[in-house]
Parts: structure tokens; sequence; C-alpha cells
């Protein structure tokens, strides 16, 4: 691992972050906002450029794959560190408060500390939104497509932070790819900021949902969330929250080659699939335990669009819902968007490999041991491999929530295993919305136990396993 490697790329990413930082500092003082306001953004920029102009003298290098993963996973820790300072200054949060909002931003989780986020200043409300559209597509997607530093080490640094992606298929032309894919995104977030406003939101709140809507991160300006606006916008909440979650490289291909090859794809079937299957269970499931109102339906729709893109935005209390919908919920949490999109969760095409897996094993029973029975997928066989890292994540992720859920009992004996769980499979599959009482102070290990949850959950646990692992920095610094 050499630590100069590290350094030059972290430096440039804060590069990028202190740019974005001077964004809500403009717009506050056009505004008017008071002094403390607009400078808390810019302490948080001139910091972050500092960090830059010290590293800057260091040479940026192709990194190995070890130390692609310690730069993508230290720049979600650090980027976060550097964000949370808004928060600290003008939000009046703990330093733990702070940056718990801010990895929550950035792995667009949408988990909030804040209990009216209309009390807050319009640009430290910007600032948390952009927080959630940057970490959308992912930090250092957005430092490859700004910054050319070299096609190998572009390479290894999208591999490490979009591990769920099959990054050969990207590497012919990966920063023109790459640059393709944040155009799709800020073009599909310009689209929805105009519909919004059209449909009846104020120019700055129709931004800042816009921002949150298509990272899938959740995060309002409102404490009533989508309630607060006329129903009229639902709909299109509803279709910019399922473009959200739905493979980027998928969108780009249907936008500007292949419309017909792009809705076969296998994942993008199955997504659909889920989302219909599981709104009319949950539209059923309505209909037989509370009264009739008419509008089972979009509710069913808008929530479960919500949870299974991770977006986390909500018309009602997701705890008032019945008991079976509360637990189709948890599914979904852990099911999440497609591989490419901005969505949380394990992933569509990881939860249908899995079935196949499950069936396979199930199929071998039946037959001679030497019967060959691969798990196919798109016509194509599905390599060992691959089957085998998908099966010891799915442990791994099991492992995370058990813990989560044993942290959070420890702490808070009053909570029951059902609303202690669904805080942690909320941090993990960067959700937001969770069974935890309404107005309950979580203890700081809790907070802690989340950050690291939310953080293994956007990194997919890997990056952020290897980093912890003490064999990763043998011969740390050379």
């Amino acid at each position: 691992m050499r630590v100069r490697v590290i350094a030059a790329y972290l430096g440039a990413v804060l590069r990028i972050v202190g740019a974005t930082l001077l964004v809500p500092a403009l717009m506050g003082a056009a505004a008017g906002e008071p002094w403390y306001t607009v400078s808390a953004h810019i302490v948080a920029a001139v910091l972050a450029l500092l960090c830059w102009t010290v590293s800057r003298h260091l040479v940026i290098e192709a990194p190995t794959v070890q130390e692609a993963m310690a730069v993508c996973t230290l720049s979600w820790v650090v980027v976060s560190g550097v964000g949370a300072i808004p928060f600290y200054l003008v939000g009046h949060m703990t330093p733990l408060d702070a940056y718990f909002e801010a990895v929550s931003g950035f792995t667009t989780t949408g988990i909030t500390m804040v209990a009216d986020p209309a009390a807050l200043p319009a640009s430290l409300l910007l600032w948390r939104a952009l927080t959630q559209w940057l970490g959308g597509l992912g930090i250092l997607t957005f430092f490859l497509a700004v910054v050319v530093p070299g096609s190998s080490a572009a390479f290894q640094l999208f591999a490490a932070e979009t591990h769920k992606v099959d990054a050969g298929r990207l590497r012919p032309g990966l920063i023109s790819s790459i640059q393709g894919l944040w155009w799709v995104y800020v073009g599909l977030t310009v689209a929805a900021a105009v519909t919004f406003a059209a449909l009846g939101m104020d120019p700055f709140d129709a931004l800042a949902h816009a921002l949150t809507c298509l990272s899938t991160g959740g995060y309002s300006t409102r404490a009533a969330s989508i309630a607060a606006y006329p129903a009229a916008v639902v709909p299109a909440i509803i279709l910019f929250m399922a473009l959200g979650g739905v493979n980027f490289a998928i969108i780009h291909l249907a936008l500007t080659k292949d419309l017909r090859r792009a809705l076969g794809n296998y994942e993008l079937k199955a997504y659909v699939l889920i989302i219909v299957l599981t709104t009319l269970l949950v539209w059923s499931d309505l209909r037989w335990h509370t009264a009739p109102t008419g509008t089972e339906g979009s509710e069913a729709a808008f929530q479960v669009v919500s949870v299974l893109t991770s977006t986390g935005f909500a018309t009602r209390d997701i705890g008032t819902f019945p008991a079976v919908s509360r637990v189709v919920f948890l599914v979904l949490m852990v099911i999440g968007g497609c591989v490419g999109s901005t969505g949380g969760g394990l992933k569509v095409a990881r939860f249908v490999l899995l079935l196949k897996l499950a069936r396979r094993e199930l199929y071998r029973l039946r037959i001679p041991r030497r019967a060959v029975a691969p798990v196919v997928v798109a016509e194509k066989p599905v390599p060992e491999s691959a089957l085998t890292r998908i099966a010891g994540m799915f442990v791994l992720y099991l492992a995370l929530l058990l813990v989560g859920t044993l942290v959070t009992l420890a702490f808070h004996g009053d909570m029951g295993p059902f609303e202690a769980a669904s805080g942690m499979f909320s941090a993990l599959g960067n959700i937001g919305p969770w069974y935890v009482p309404a107005g309950t102070q979580l203890h700081a290990a809790v907070k802690l136990t989340y950050i690291f949850g939310m953080l293994a959950g956007r990194l997919e646990i890997l990056p952020l396993l290897v980093l912890a692992d003490p064999k990763t920095w043998k011969g740390f610094p050379r």
C-alpha cells in the first residue's frame, strides 16, 4: 500500500467536493442569508481545497486493486467528514449527528437527524440534497467523469467503487462511458425538476427533490415528505424513483443505441415484475385490513417503488401499514434496485442469481452427482466464482443485519425485535424509513453502528472489510 498514491486521489476527490460546497454558499449569499450560514459552507470548501493543495504535488499513479479499494472507502469516509461541517456549524448538531447526516446523505440512505427540515436555511437544504446527488452514481465516478487520470487508473477505481457492475463491459472507452452515464443522470435530474415544478412544487423544492429522487436518497425539504405536496406530483415521483432504480447503462443504451435490447434485459424484467407483484400484494393488504379510501393503489405503488429503489420518500408513515406490508417492505429493502443504479440493497440481479442458485441445488439433489447444472442468465452460464462471491456477500449482509439488530436492542431494550431490526435493514440497505418509534433518541453506539452499516451498504461490504483487514496494510507505509 502506497500512502502517497492514496493521498493523491483523496486530495483530488476533495477538490471536487470543495468546489461543490461553493454552490450552496453562493446561493445563500444571493438569497441574503446570515453571514455565518454562508461562511459555514465556505469553511468546509476551503478545508477541502487546502487538503487538495497539500496533496497536489503528488503524482496520480495507477493504483493496485487494494489501493483502489482503500481510495474508494476512504473517499466516502473523508468526504463525509468535510460534508458534515455545514451541518455542525449551521444545523447546530453534535459532531456525531453531523457526521451521521453527511454519511446518510452521501450514501443516499436518507436516515436523518433533522426533525424539521423546513427550519433549516435554504443553502443547507441545498447542500443536504447535493450530498445525495453526488453520492448517487458514486463520488469516484463523478471524479472520473471530470478528471481523466489515465485508463488503467480509471479502470481500477471504477471497478473498486462499482464492483457490483461487470466493469469489464465498460472498459473500452471507459471515461466516455462514465461521462455518458453522468449526462443521463443530469438530464433526468433536470427533467424531474421541471416536471415537479410544473405539477405544483415551488422551484427550489422541485430542484431539491429532483436531486434526491434520481439519486434515490430521499431527503426532503419538508418533515411530511411528499405528503406535503399536491397529489398530482405523486405519479411523477413514482416514475423518477423507478428510473433511479434502473441500471443507468441500460437507460443510456435505450436512449442512444438499442431500445429493444435494453427492454429485453433480464434484470430490468425482474425489477418490473417485483414492482408489479409486491404492489398488488400491498394493495390487497391495504384493502383487507384498512377502511377503503380509494387511494390504496397509489399508496401501494408509491411505497413499493420508494422502498425497493431505496429512495425513502413517503406519503404516510410506513409504520402505519398493515403487518404483511411491513414485512414486504423489509424484504424489498434487502433486494434493492438494479445493478448500476443509484439504488441500495443487494440488487435485483443478485437476488435473481441467488434464487437460481437455490433452484440449481434442489435440481442437483434429483440428478447424479456428475451431472453439470450451470446457473444460466441471459443464455450465458454464470461463473462459479461469481456465484460464490454473491453467496458470501449475502452471508455477510445477514451477519451485519444481525449485529446491527443486537446492538440496537442492547442500548434500546424497550424496542421490539422487529423495530430494532428495521433500523439496520434501513442503514445497510441505504433506504431511510424504518419502524423505530418516532422521536427515539438513538444511543451513540447505535449511531456508529448505523454509520458503519450505511458505508458497508453503499460500498457493498467487501471494500470496507478489506480496508479493516490488517493484512491489507502489511508493509504500510511505503
